[in-house]
């Protein structure tokens, strides 16, 4: 069965998405995305709104002479107490 992608799965119309846990991303900060979608984002928009973040996170760097190709499991997210959302 395929996942229902318009689907409100996070209820606001603004998210800020932190990057993972390299010190780059953390010093970037949260990316702020937002919707006009009533009720809110779509599973869809939220796929989206995830893959541009780790986009922008996963700069070249020192990683075997490339991107971090190895980590590509999404794994999650965790709101952090700032009000920022964490992808791991």
């Amino acid at each position: 069965m395929l996942p229902p992608w318009e689907a409100v799965v996070y209820e606001a119309s603004e998210i800020a998405i932190a990057g993972g846990g390299s010190v780059a991303a953390s010093r970037r900060g949260p990316i702020t995305i937002s919707t006009s979608r009533p009720g809110g984002f779509t599973l869809r928009d939220m796929v989206a709104a995830i893959e541009m973040v780790e986009r922008r996170n996963r700069l070249p760097d020192d990683w075997c002479a490339g991107m971090d190709t190895h980590h590509v499991n999404f794994e999650g997210m965790r709101l952090y107490d700032k009000g920022e959302w964490g992808i791991f």
